[in-house]
């Protein structure tokens, strides 16, 4: 069995073993030990201090086997993230310049920088052990955090955004970051991570100062403007189904697009529901992520609704760490 729960400080080797397993692109796991132990200190206390309505917090994730004992994937949230965490990004737009209709090409893509200057929620962080991709285990860390949200309202942001991770190649190339950005700072992609990482205001130093035609740039370096890295295209579709869209927006590093969603209208915010637990040997009417608050645990499990209640296995409710009348919420799963 697996578990969602928040991550506590002394989880910071965990993460720091699950960071060395990510590939480039996770930026947001930085493979330094003492960044990740800070994150791991912020993270316990944005969940156990009293909120601060105007400070950021960080809310981390750690994906559990309880059989093996380990961890397998971390997620996050980062709230007040757009001014502090991504100030400046490239912004894709398309130009009509003429409508003589004896052009055949009327139109083009142009790569501008852009200011952002909303307060947003972001969920980022994500990476699963290769191992532990199947059993629906993806659904579980990247939609488990969104049961915590509904619980907590009033902490995050009205829009809640997500950067995907761009293309890479097998070599952990990156087309975009070396056909553009790489020419105008000089340096390495990794170099060029830990520079922003800890100091953000070096984004806008790596944009172009002037905007540029992607058209004209090889094909490679076109396809991975806004382009998904494979692995990451079942999240993007998992996020899609949540209300998340594209705006457009891309990372000046990788070139992965940025998608958005009303953070009231995310679906696991709308559709989950608020019920009390009991135990039953017979609970496999329906599927859902079910999830509970303080310390918070989420997992994947089948229930049945008796009454006002739902009915859980005996094993389900002492994963969740519940006895009987205990409130969780409730996320109904299609069943495959």
């Amino acid at each position: 069995m697996f578990i969602l729960r928040s991550l506590v400080a002394n989880d910071h080797s965990s993460l720091f073993e699950l960071a060395m397993k990510a590939h480039s692109g996770v930026t947001s796991l930085p493979k330094d030990r003492n960044l990740l132990k800070k994150k791991a200190i912020s993270s316990e206390k944005s969940f156990l201090n009293p909120f601060e309505k105007n400070k950021e917090h960080i809310f981390l994730f750690i994906l559990e086997d309880l059989e093996e004992k380990k961890p397998v994937g971390v997620s996050g949230i980062y709230t007040k993230s757009g001014k502090s965490r991504f100030p400046f990004l490239y912004r894709l737009e398309k130009i009509f310049p003429s409508s003589d209709p004896l052009l055949k090409a009327p139109s083009y893509s142009l790569l501008k920088a852009f200011k952002y200057e909303e307060e947003v929620t972001e969920i980022g962080s994500l990476f699963l052990e290769k191992t532990s991709r199947k059993e629906g285990l993806g659904k579980l860390l990247s939609l488990g955090r969104f049961l915590y949200m509904a619980d907590n309202l009033e902490k995050f942001d009205k829009k809640t955004v997500a950067s995907l991770r761009g293309i890479f190649t097998e070599q952990d190339e990156c087309p975009f970051f070396d056909g553009i950005t790489k020419k105008l700072i000089g340096l390495s992609y990794e170099e060029a991570v830990s520079l922003v990482y800890t100091r953000r205001e070096y984004l806008e130093k790596i944009l172009s100062p002037y905007p540029i035609i992607v058209d004209l740039l090889p094909e490679l370096i076109q396809k991975s403007t806004l382009g998904i890295h494979p692995n990451t295209i079942p999240a993007k579709i998992m996020l899609t189904k949540q209300g998340f869209d594209l705006n457009n927006l891309l990372d000046p590093l990788d070139g992965g697009p940025f998608i958005e969603a009303k953070t009231s209208q995310i679906d696991v915010l709308k559709s989950s529901f608020l019920t009390k637990a009991t135990s039953s040997p017979e609970s496999k009417a329906s599927l859902g992520l079910i999830s509970k608050q303080n310390p918070f645990k989420a997992l994947i499990a089948e229930y049945s609704i008796d009454g006002q209640k739902a009915s859980l296995e005996e094993k389900v409710m002492k994963a969740l760490e519940i006895t009987h009348d205990d409130i969780i919420r409730v996320y109904p799963l299609k069943k495959k």
